[in-house]
């Protein structure tokens, strides 16, 4: 996204569809739901699973500093929380600029940000970690 820089709803939503397309690469339906806290349902078979997307743009280079992708992933407009499973299911960190995922299961959620490395994104980690957050879940609702 050179030479622009888009508001910051627009980034979100952009996140969420890129989220729904690696769902849907993953052989899972999915539906935009965008209430408050709650931005997907991916669902397969009789398995619905509730989906968070946060989407971050890489942050610029300081001294002593690496850029990174700095995710904001608290509930709330002020004094944000820690999303938890009474939130949702899942919680997507998107980088906009590769159009890949990182996934995690919520019980493992315990920040309210977290900086990622650009390096951090590729479609093996996304892949993987869809994986993973799934084997969490449905093990935790055996």
């Amino acid at each position: 996204m050179v030479g622009y820089s888009l508001r910051e709803t627009a980034t979100g939503l952009m996140g969420e569809f890129v989220a729904a397309s690696a769902v849907m690469a993953q052989g899972w339906s999915v539906s935009l739901c965008q209430q408050d806290g709650l931005d997907l349902v991916a669902f397969k078979d009789d398995c619905f699973i509730r989906i968070q997307v946060k989407t971050a743009n890489l942050t610029k280079a300081t001294p002593g500093k690496s850029r990174c992708y700095h995710f904001n992933c608290g509930k709330g407009s002020s004094g944000k929380r820690i999303l938890n499973v009474g939130d949702c299911d899942v919680l997507a960190l998107c980088n906009p600029d590769s159009r890949l995922v990182l996934w995690m299961p919520i019980q493992q959620v315990c920040f309210k940000s977290k900086r990622v490395s650009p390096d951090a994104f590729t479609r093996r980690a996304e892949m993987d970690t869809w994986d993973k957050t799934i084997e969490k879940i449905l093990g935790a609702r055996r």
